[in-house]
């Protein structure tokens, strides 16, 4: 304004217009004189301001330059990622020179051709592939061999979580750059690879990137792991969110969709097998592989596999070396992360040492005991590799994942001990930094140990870990406990969704409805979709008014890829008549492995009279169903049967009605098996009539008698959760099964028993 002012007062006196006294003159001149060295600064201030940019884009290529790779095509990067190829063994004298020493020549798997189609058809738009497998299955070897083959000279990264998460929040060019993650489980979490990071790498236009990952099948199996109730700790929610998009790959399957993951088997096809003994003819390698290998696993035996394990446990061994394997896997078990220090391995090897009463007699045992643990076997193999970051400085060590696999298919007792023994919890606890706490509470949770997780989460909620302080209040919530709100609030005025969401959770259920719904609201705006699809569902359930707001909650998380919010909106929209928006939904759900949405596109499906492919997606979804339940055993407990197991129930009911309809009574029955022990008095009482219809009416009596208990059973322990899915008429088959063994008891003259009976029948469930 200055400027402005004193520019008009000169050229207002050079027209003659004023006639000022000379001082002013010259002070005026002095003015214009300082203001013209001023009116420079402006001109550099923008030209700093025009500087933040390129000092946000130089900070930016700093990130993305320390990444691991940076630089690197695909095709030159197999020797870089080496150490996240199993080691094979070793090349044997003689062998063809051409032959590469650490990789033996690729055998092509039954997936390859699929692999690779799906990653042609993302070139232009990127995505985000998982390979899914046992320890040695294959899997990094078939995803590098495939991005070789169609990505070859796209850049490959291998950034850690923070880079990830550094990488999403940058504008830094990612075009056509492969983000390679080894042990995906590893990169996930607040700070890391969350949904939200994963939509911002890979929708960004005109900047295809592809996010390549591999994790084992247990570790995939941990992040599924659902609390057994409302209140317990959701240890996974960032893993569940992230692999939770995935499409599970099919041959009717949806290629073409942003995210996918395939399944590896460990076994060798009849026509693996046929390719690798090509193969051998000029592969050694390949050759012992092939000969040797149990139940066709070929990537195992080339892995030493076997080689392993008499390392680790066969008599004649180090006692002290396979200690401090043993050690290692321990320590791993309990959630320490890696690299194990040397100090917490010596530490428990010790321990286990003492256990067989053979301590060591000098206190140099340590360094040879070390040294023969991480020997190579056959070529670079080793049980346990030291981690070294700078000279001279062993950094810890990392226990080879076949080791961990074989603990967890074969159940080691001496393992089981030495995990379960309270001072290796205290041991593997001492010192462990914020992160690793964490890692150790959520193991020991696993594991039914709250008291370690508390111990854990403590050390790691005081030195400032949100996660931990979200787990502890969790856990406290559970125990009943008020300083759940402490910590939960604590974790929510920090910014953490997860925190606010269960907070909100917390308030609501004690009747301080709005200031929970505000924490709930606040929690679905920061947080993933996982925390909107959570608002839509309590806003659903508590009043008609806001069922609109649901739906937009359900549609947000829908949209960002919530296979739970697919579903449900699914739901939602089918009630209401637009069936082919609903269609839509529950496909896409169903293609990403959702149960519940295979069972309401069935039933669309068959409303509308496309028997064959209703009857395969009710058969998809029983048989998924069923597995989930069983490979994670908090599922396996009395459910309630259309509530709270995210659609199970109802597909392997569904898909039973549907095989005795077909006249397969058989396998009808088997199925209906199945869900009874589950849990499912419906499933109990088709039984009855099945056993009934044969003539057997022991049988008929017993599984109307179950029927019964399991119907009261889930009204007494999930009324709020049938209530909450289904209104008030949820309950109406269980209070129907009730009143009808009530009726049976009074004719067989078991007046006392009937009238117990007719007791249960009545209740809330039944005023309603």
């Amino acid at each position: 304004m200055l400027l402005v002012i004193l520019a008009g007062a000169s050229q207002g006196f050079a027209a003659g217009r004023f006639t000022w006294p000379s001082w002013i003159l010259a002070a005026i001149t002095a003015v214009l004189a300082v203001t013209a060295g001023l009116a420079k600064r402006p001109v550099e201030v923008a030209s700093a301001a025009l500087g933040r940019p390129l000092e946000r884009r130089q900070r930016q290529r700093e990130i993305i330059e320390s990444i691991p790779g940076y630089g690197v095509r695909v095709d030159e990067s197999m020797a870089r990622i080496e150490m996240d190829v199993h080691p094979s063994v070793e090349l044997p004298d003689g062998a063809d020179p051409g032959l590469s020493a650490y990789f033996p020549e690729y055998v092509s798997r039954d997936l390859d051709n699929n692999i690779r189609a799906w990653i042609r058809s993302r070139k232009a738009t990127g995505g985000f592939v998982v390979l899914v497998g046992d320890a040695a299955a294959g899997k990094t070897r078939m995803l590098y061999e495939a991005l070789r083959e169609e990505l070859p000279s796209w850049q490959m990264l291998c950034p850690d979580g923070g880079q990830l998460h550094a990488l999403g929040q940058s504008e830094v060019d990612l075009a056509q750059a492969v983000l390679w993650l080894d042990d995906v489980e590893t990169c996930i979490g607040a700070g890391m690879l969350t949904a939200m990071t994963l939509k911002r790498l890979i929708s960004r236009p005109g900047q295809p990137v592809l996010i390549a990952a591999t994790i084992r099948t247990g570790e995939l199996a941990k992040a599924f792991e659902q609390p057994t109730s409302e209140d317990e700790p959701e240890i996974n929610r960032h893993v569940r969110e992230v692999l939770g998009k995935l499409g599970r790959w099919s041959r009717t399957g949806s290629r073409q969709g942003s995210t996918i993951r395939f399944d590896i088997s460990s076994h060798f096809s009849a026509e693996e097998v046929t390719r690798a003994e090509t193969v051998a003819a000029y592969d050694p390698r390949l050759h012992t592989a092939v000969r040797d290998s149990e139940d066709r696993r070929i990537t195992a035996t080339l892995a030493g596999s076997e080689d392993l394990l008499d390392h680790w446990t066969a008599d004649g061994g180090d006692p002290a070396g396979q200690a401090m394997i043993t050690a290692a896997v321990v320590a791993r078990l309990c959630g320490r992360p890696e690299p194990v220090p040397a100090s917490l391995i010596e530490l428990l090897a010790l321990v286990r040492l003492a256990a067989r009463e053979s301590a060591p007699t000098s206190e140099a045992w340590s360094s040879a005991a070390f040294d023969w643990a991480a020997r190579p076997l056959r070529g670079d193999i080793r049980a346990i590799r030291a981690v070294r970051t700078t000279i001279e400085r062993v950094d810890g060590y990392r226990v080879s994942d076949i080791l961990i696999q074989r603990w967890e298919d074969g159940d080691a007792s001496f393992v089981r001990q030495m995990r379960d023994d309270p001072p290796t919890w205290a041991a593997v606890l001492d010192e462990a930094n914020a992160s690793a706490a964490l890692s150790i509470g959520r193991a020991a949770y696993r594991l039914d140990k709250p008291e370690v997780a508390e111990r854990a989460w403590l050390r790691s909620a005081a030195k400032g870990n949100v996660d931990a302080m979200v787990d502890l209040g969790s856990l406290y919530e559970t125990l009943d406990r008020p300083e759940a709100r402490e910590w939960l609030e604590a974790a929510a005025r920090r910014g953490d969704s997860r925190g606010m969401q269960r907070l909100g959770g917390l308030l609501a259920a004690i009747g301080e409805w709005d200031a929970g719904l505000t924490w709930l609201r606040r929690g679905a705006e920061t947080g993933g979709p996982e925390m909107m699809a959570k608002l839509g569902f309590w806003l659903w359930n508590r009043s008609p008014a806001d069922e609109a707001e649901s739906e937009h909650w359900y549609r947000a998380a829908a949209e960002l890829g919530d296979p739970l919010a697919m579903t449900n909106l699914g739901y939602i929209v089918g009630r209401r008549g637009e069936l082919a928006e609903s269609e839509r939904w529950s496909r896409m759900a169903a293609e990403r492995g959702h149960v519940g949405a295979m069972e309401n596109l069935a039933t669309l499906l068959r409303a509308r009279g496309e028997e064959e492919e209703a009857f395969d997606w009710f058969r998809r979804a029983a048989e998924a169903g069923y597995d989930n339940a069983l490979s994670v055993p908090s599922s396996v407990r009395r459910w309630s049967s259309e509530a709270g197991d995210e659609g199970i129930s109802n597909a392997v009911l569904g898909y039973a009605d549907l095989l005795l309809s077909r006249g397969a009574s058989e396998a009808a029955e088997k199925w209906y098996t199945n869900l009874a022990d589950l849990g499912d008095a419906r499933a109990a009482e088709r039984l009855a009539k099945l056993a009934a219809r044969r003539g057997d009416y022991e049988r008929a009596w017993q599984e109307q008698t179950r029927a019964a208990r399991l119907a009261h059973d889930n009204l007494r322990m999930h009324w709020s959760a049938i209530l909450a899915a289904y209104g008030p008429d949820g309950g109406a088959v269980h209070v129907r099964i009730i009143t009808q063994y009530a009726e049976d008891l009074l004719r067989r003259g078991e007046t006392e028993a009937a009238a117990l009976w007719r007791e249960r029948a009545v209740g809330p469930w039944a005023s309603r």
